[in-house]
């Protein structure tokens, strides 16, 4: 090898360092490729966590074959998308959960606001004198035995 062509390479790999130091076409590729591999680590990362077999992407095979377990059109994207349609069916169902027992909640809270104030009246009624009637705190009380004979 001559001196000469030393430099040419010296020189050309110069410009290539350039390119991909300062041009922004070069910069815009490596973002890309660097946000591309996250996005497919933590997509792995995710499948880990949730005890899925984790398989490296997986290129186009020539075989098709029923028994085959790889994926030809196998797509990163398409498998996040169900993943996020999946959760998002999941969160839906939570919540009309939660609308149902909070219903539930607020009907059982109407039963016993009634049950407290039928009870609030009848020990509140008084005699013309303000005595307190007695037979609705009878009732009451014969209320509560009866429940607890029954139980």
């Amino acid at each position: 090898m001559s001196p000469k062509n030393d430099k040419g390479n010296a020189k050309s790999s110069k410009v290539k360092f350039r390119n991909n130091k300062y041009n922004h076409k070069s910069k815009v590729q490596q973002f890309e490729e660097k946000r591309r591999k996250s996005a497919l680590h933590k997509y792995y990362k995710e499948l880990k966590k949730s005890g899925q077999n984790v398989q490296g992407p997986v290129g186009k095979s020539d075989s098709k074959e029923p028994g085959n377990k790889r994926r030809s059109d196998w797509n990163p994207y398409e498998k996040a998308k169900e993943e996020l349609a999946k959760r998002k069916k999941e969160k839906a169902e939570a919540r009309a959960q939660k609308e149902t027992q909070k219903k539930e909640r607020d009907e059982a809270l109407e039963k016993y606001k009634k049950e407290k104030t039928r009870k609030f009246v009848q020990l509140k009624k008084k005699t013309k004198r303000g005595q307190p009637v007695m037979a609705g705190r009878m009732e009451l009380l014969l209320e509560k035995i009866q429940k607890r004979a029954g139980t």
